[in-house]
């Protein structure tokens, strides 16, 4: 996994929830600008302690930093797509001796399928 900064700061995992989010849960590609909705309540979980993350397998978009300087941007570079489920589960493995836990972590995906995806790799760890 190269690029990934997975095990997780000190921050992250002293944090009550990690979220996960896709940059699809963001940014409304048809109105070209950050869904406002999301980005308030995105930002009132980084408030309340909570790290919030945007994982995707590319690049950090150059929409991220002017509206959600709040979040996290890391790219995960797995071989396999992001939506397979398999990078929570590596985010335990990498963080299994500082208490992270499957419940502590919330994942916001862009589709149903994302959603499945990453239940069933939570449950297998």
């Amino acid at each position: 996994m190269t690029g990934v900064v997975w095990p997780l700061s000190r921050k992250a995992t002293k944090s009550k929830r990690l979220l996960l989010v896709s940059t699809q849960v963001l940014w409304d590609d048809s109105s070209k600008a950050v869904y406002p909705h999301v980005a308030e309540a995105l930002q009132a979980v980084a408030t309340a302690g909570h790290a919030v993350f945007v994982v995707s397998n590319h690049p950090q978009p150059p929409w991220l930093a002017p509206y959600l300087n709040f979040l996290t941007f890391q790219r995960c570079s797995l071989q396999s797509p992001r939506q397979n489920g398999k990078i929570v589960a590596q985010i335990i493995a990498a963080n299994v001796n500082k208490g992270l836990k499957p419940s502590d972590i919330v994942v916001l995906g862009s589709t149903d399928d994302e959603h499945r995806e990453n239940e069933k790799a939570s449950k297998k760890s």
